[in-house]
């Protein structure tokens, strides 16, 4: 009776740790404008607005996932395309008011490591639970498996003894 309880505990907390093994979440069109704003605010730019977009669209020859949005700035505007499942920025077009480039290479540089993916964020908050009782669940496990080890022992060494 006790195996496949344990069977059972396991194959639980196996299910509940792998709920949080699955892939980056995909960023929704609400997501990719609060990227923006914090990549943008991140790098030094202020009044930061998005304009334009977003708008799903495919980036590149292995057609990524990104959202296309622009967004004015004091002193010019951003354009970017955001991975929607990676949350990097995979292309940055920049315009000053007066025409020229509006970001230095190192605001360029910045940009392209900004990783934070609001979905990702959301999806953590509510896998907290979920893995509070994984932890338990498994912990529940490995004690009843060293129970029921230690039992076990006991009763050999009394028939052997």
């Amino acid at each position: 009776m006790l195996r496949p309880a344990l069977v059972l505990l396991l194959a639980l907390t196996v299910g509940m740790v792998g709920t949080g093994c699955a892939s980056s979440p995909t960023m929704t069109a609400d997501d990719a404008v609060v990227y923006t704003r914090d990549a943008l605010t991140e790098i030094g730019l202020r009044e930061v607005q998005v304009i334009d977009g977003p708008r799903e669209a495919e980036y590149g020859t292995r057609q990524i996932p990104v959202w296309e949005i622009e967004a004015a700035v004091d002193g010019g505007r951003v354009a970017l395309a955001i991975e929607r499942e990676g949350s990097y920025v995979r292309f940055v077009r920049d315009v000053a008011d007066n025409g020229g480039p509006l970001l230095s290479q190192q605001q360029v540089d910045q940009l392209s490591g900004y990783s934070d993916n609001p979905a990702a964020d959301r999806r953590r908050d509510r896998l907290v639970v979920p893995g509070v009782v994984a932890a338990v669940l498994l912990s529940l496990t490995v004690a009843a498996l060293v129970s029921l080890s230690l039992r076990r022992t006991a009763a050999r060494r009394a028939t052997a003894g």
